[in-house]
C-alpha cells in the first residue's frame, strides 16, 4: 500500500519542481529532496539492496534540515549551511562507520529541527515578511504543523527503536506503517508551502519600541488611506517598501502602537471598509469581500467578526435596521 503512495508522492514532487523552478534554489533543493526521499522509499521496499538502505538515513536526516532552511529563507533570516551540512555529514559517516548509532542520530536531528522551527514561529504571521499577509495566518499554521508532524515521526523513530531492542520488535511494523504516513504528511505540507515565485525577503527583527515609532505608523497610515491594503498581494515587505522603512520597524511600530500584528492591523482597515460597504451598498459579500482586499471567505468571516463580534451577513442586517429606525 506504501509503495503507490511514495511512487505517487515522487510524480507530484517532479510536477511541482517543473512548475515552482523559479521559487529560489532552496526551495527547489527542498523539493528535489522530497522527489529522492519519496522515491528512495519506495525503490528501498521493492528492492532488497544494501546502497537504498544506507540512502535512506542520509536523505532522512536531509528532509527536516532542508524544511528549517526554506523556513529560514521564507523569514528572510540568513541561511546557515555549516549547521545544516554538519548533520548530513555526521550521518553519513555514521552509516558507514557506525550503523548502531542511527537510531539515536536520526531523531535528534528531527527533534532539534522541529524546536527551532517552532521557537522561531512564536512571533506569529509576522515572522512572514515575503508571504501576502491575507495567507500570512495560515501559513504560519502549516509551517507549526509541519514542525509538530517532525516531532511525531521522530518519537516513532524512538518507540520502534525501543520495541526492536526490549520487545523483539512487537508492533515494529504497525509503527513503520504510521512513520511512513507521517513521512508522507512531512513531505506534503512541504510541497504545500513551496512558493511559486521567487522569494525576496527582508529581515523581521522583534526590538523595543523607540521614539520614531509615531512617525513611522503616519507614513504606514498615509499609505493605507490611499488603498494600500486593497491589494491581495500586500505582504510586510512589500508595505515596507512602499513606505520606503526597514520592515523590523514597521512591525515594531505597529506592535507598540496598535497592539497588533501587521496582518490585523492591515485586515482592521479592510474590514472597516466592508463595513462601511455592507451598510450602503447592495454588492454581494464575496464582491465586497474581494473588492477589499480578501482572497478567501473563510479569512474574511474570521477577521470580521474578530474586529465586529458577528458575521458580514449579521452586522449588514443590524445596520439596516438601524438605519430604517432613523428615518
Amino acid at each position: 500500500m506504501l509503495i503507490p503512495i511514495n511512487f505517487l508522492l515522487s510524480l507530484i514532487c517532479l510536477l511541482l519542481l517543473v512548475k515552482r523552478w523559479q521559487a529560489g534554489w532552496v526551495w527547489r533543493g527542498l523539493l528535489l529532496l522530497c522527489l529522492i526521499h519519496s522515491l528512495n522509499a519506495g525503490i528501498s521496499t521493492l528492492l532488497d539492496s544494501a546502497i537504498w538502505h544506507k540512502l535512506q538515513p542520509v536523505t532522512g536526516a536531509m528532509l527536516p534540515l532542508a524544511c528549517l532552511l526554506a523556513l529560514r529563507e521564507q523569514q528572510g533570516k540568513p541561511l546557515r549551511y555549516g549547521l545544516s551540512v554538519l548533520p548530513v555529514l555526521l550521518m553519513a559517516a555514521t552509516v558507514t562507520g557506525f550503523p548502531q548509532a542511527i537510531d539515536v542520530l536520526m531523531p535528534v536531528i528531527w527533534f532539534a529541527c522541529a524546536g527551532l522551527m517552532l521557537t522561531s514561529l512564536k512571533a506569529g504571521s509576522d515572522v512572514l515578511p515575503t508571504v501576502a499577509l491575507e495567507r500570512s495566518v495560515p501559513t504560519v499554521k502549516t509551517w507549526r504543523w509541519l514542525a509538530i508532524m517532525l516531532i511525531a515521526v521522530a518519537l516513532l523513530d524512538v518507540a520502534v527503536s525501543l520495541l526492536v531492542n526490549f520487545a523483539s520488535g512487537t508492533g515494529v511494523q504497525l509503527l513503520l506503517f504510521c512513520g511512513n504516513l507521517l513521512v508522507c504528511a512531512v513531505l506534503s505540507l512541504s510541497l504545500v508551502l513551496a512558493p511559486a515565485n521567487p522569494v525576496q525577503p527582508e529581515p523581521v527583527l522583534s526590538r523595543q519600541p523607540d521614539t520614531g515609532d509615531h512617525d513611522i505608523l503616519i507614513g504606514i497610515e498615509r499609505l493605507m488611506q490611499e488603498g494600500l491594503y486593497r491589494r491581495t498581494d500586500l505582504n510586510l515587505g512589500l508595505l515596507a517598501r512602499k513606505a520606503g522603512i526597514p520592515a523590523r520597524r514597521v512591525s515594531a511600530a505597529i506592535n507598540a502602537l496598535r497592539q497588533q500584528s501587521v496582518s490585523q492591523y492591515v485586515n482592521g482597515w479592510r474590514i472597516r471598509e466592508a463595513c462601511e460597504r455592507l451598510r450602503r451598498e447592495d454588492g454581494t459579500v464575496i464582491e465586497i469581500m474581494e473588492e477589499v482586499g480578501f482572497l478567501t471567505k473563510s479569512n474574511f468571516n474570521r477577521e470580521f467578526r474578530r474586529v465586529c463580534g458577528t458575521t458580514p451577513s449579521e452586522w449588514r442586517k443590524f445596520a439596516s435596521e438601524q438605519t430604517e429606525l432613523t428615518r
